[in-house]
């Protein structure tokens, strides 16, 4: 969770309710994001995550079942009334700080399931 506001992190627009409820669970825990993008929709937000610009924190309802080569780590902490989960590319497509940050929440969180 502390590396979280140094990840090349991609954001619901400020205003959606996504957001909200997003930066109401970062204020819990005392943790500041800057974003490196902020966009109105989850697709758009996905496939900026699919070109490599950087990782997204989204609600779990907006990923389908098939994720394609990409993967989902739960974070518990960030557990407003919608679960979130940080989505990722394959960790092979990883920079070596999203690769850390990701090895960080793996270590502390299991993958998500289905």
């Amino acid at each position: 969770m502390k590396r979280l506001p140094e990840t090349p992190i991609i954001l619901p627009s400020q205003g959606t309710t996504e957001r909200r409820l997003i930066d109401e669970q970062l204020k819990r825990h005392d943790l500041t994001i800057d974003p490196i993008l902020e966009l109105p929709d989850m697709e758009t937000i996905k496939q900026a995550v699919s070109e490599g610009i950087g990782v997204a924190i989204l609600p779990r309802m907006a990923l389908t079942h098939d994720h394609g080569g990409w993967r989902l780590l739960r974070i518990p902490e960030l557990h407003p009334q919608l679960p979130v989960c940080l989505f990722h590319p394959d960790r092979r497509a990883l920079s070596p700080a999203l690769r850390r940050l990701v090895d960080d929440l793996r270590g502390i969180y299991p993958p998500f399931e289905e």
